[in-house]
């Protein structure tokens, strides 16, 4: 019997990134065994997309939940958005 899948997240500051803003060899070759059993590696963070792109790419990672879970992508793919309202930051800028 073959073992379930995993899909495992990292979050970016102290396990993606080291104390230098790096991606360290071990978390690299983490992500690399993972995919070689199978699993996929997914990020998890607070901060924007934009704002890690770069490890994205680095590690090919193409899943994660950001902007503390109301941007969520699978695969490349939005699969949850939940963006403030116009109406809500026109009040809030007092341009209403």
């Amino acid at each position: 019997m073959s073992k379930p899948k995993k899909l495992v997240f990292f979050d970016i500051d102290g396990t993606l990134l080291d104390h230098n803003k790096e991606i360290p060899r071990s978390a690299k070759e983490a992500i690399r065994e993972l995919r070689s059993e199978g699993h996929e590696a997914a990020i998890a963070t607070g901060r924007a997309p934009f704002l890690f792109k770069e490890i994205r790419e680095e590690l090919g990672i193409d899943t994660y939940v950001s902007l503390s879970g109301q941007y969520v992508v699978y695969r490349n793919e939005v699969v949850y958005a939940n963006p403030i309202s116009r109406q809500l930051l026109e009040q809030l800028t007092g341009d209403a």
